[in-house]
């Protein structure tokens, strides 16, 4: 199982993103991106189409070691076994899809919801995304 791949920014107090800089498929890391920390709002601007997106899709998941064999095993699966917080892998959930109609604008606080990541399923041609 490989490490999820993730769109990334230099850390800024904000970040944003548009159509041109994404992939449908696209997972952005808002809390690299944002210095480690989730955002304080998230707004999407769907222009010229509907965007199709979820939040907090990566999962970070500690690899277990199996002491009879000194090997990794992963996800549960050794026994006996230890987990190791030094070689975590990212794993995607699946979670419910978040739709914005053409011509919207949704904005999101960090008392609604904590985004640490944004999954573009699929995109309006005008795409807009900023985090602060």
């Amino acid at each position: 199982m490989s490490s999820l791949v993730k769109v990334v920014k230099p850390t800024q107090d904000y970040q944003q993103w548009v159509a041109s800089e994404l992939s449908n498929g696209d997972i952005i890391d808002v809390y690299t991106s944002l210095g480690g920390r989730t955002a304080h709002t998230v707004t999407i601007e769907s222009i010229n189409g509907q965007t199709v997106l979820a939040f907090n899709v990566a999962k970070t998941i500690n690899k277990e070691y199996n002491a009879n064999n000194q090997s990794w095993v992963g996800n549960g699966r050794g026994f006996p076994s230890k987990t190791s917080v030094n070689n975590p892998i990212e794993i995607q959930e699946t979670k419910p899809n978040i739709i914005i109609e053409a011509e919207t604008i949704q904005l999101w606080l960090g008392a609604e919801v904590q985004v640490r990541d944004i999954k573009i399923i699929t995109k309006s041609a005008g795409l807009k995304i900023t985090v602060t």
